[in-house]
């Protein structure tokens, strides 16, 4: 599946929903986005499975991006001494760290024993490159609508949605 069906099927998705059911920021943020998701992977399963809630979203999230972010400034700072203007490329860097994790929280929504170990294998079984091909538009249409003064979440959901989408159709039926 390709980014731009998947931001399609996103955005046809969520635009039936009701404002309502878009929650805050906060501080509880991998949290609160974990119950998003998790409501949304009921709708599009059809499911009703309950929210594991003794799961710690905040250590996965913190984990996944604390990887990502340590690899991208190291990344940043060998760029620098091969020659400044290669410094933009630790942004692919951290997404090729970042998509080990693609599948990461629709696997730990639906109770799979090892998310981080079956998120990368699941990563190398959709193909590295396809997924890094698709996460990063995506990633740069969800950090661009950050930019939306009326609706700066809204590109946000619809990217997280995305990865929903996309694990339900091409992941799911595979574990």
């Amino acid at each position: 599946m390709y980014y731009q069906t998947l931001i399609k099927k996103s955005s046809a998705h969520l635009s039936t929903l009701p404002i309502s059911s878009q929650t805050k920021i906060s501080t509880n943020v991998f949290s609160s986005g974990a119950l998003w998701m998790h409501q949304r992977l009921n709708e599009i399963t059809s499911s009703n499975r309950g929210l594991l809630t003794n799961i710690n979203f905040a250590f996965y999230g913190l984990l996944k991006y604390s990887i990502s972010l340590a690899l991208c400034i190291a990344s940043a700072i060998l760029f620098y001494k091969l020659h400044p203007l290669f410094i933009p490329l630790c942004v692919i860097v951290f997404y090729l760290a970042e998509v080990q994790f693609l599948f990461l929280f629709p696997l730990i929504l639906e109770g799979v024993q090892t998310p981080i170990l079956t998120s990368i294998k699941q990563t190398y079984k959709t193909g590295i490159i396809k997924c890094a091909a698709n996460i990063l538009p995506i990633g740069a249409y969800m950090l661009f609508g950050l930019f939306n003064k009326k609706a700066p979440l809204k590109n946000w959901y619809i990217g997280c949605m995305c990865v929903l989408i996309w694990y339900n159709d091409e992941v799911r039926s595979r574990l």
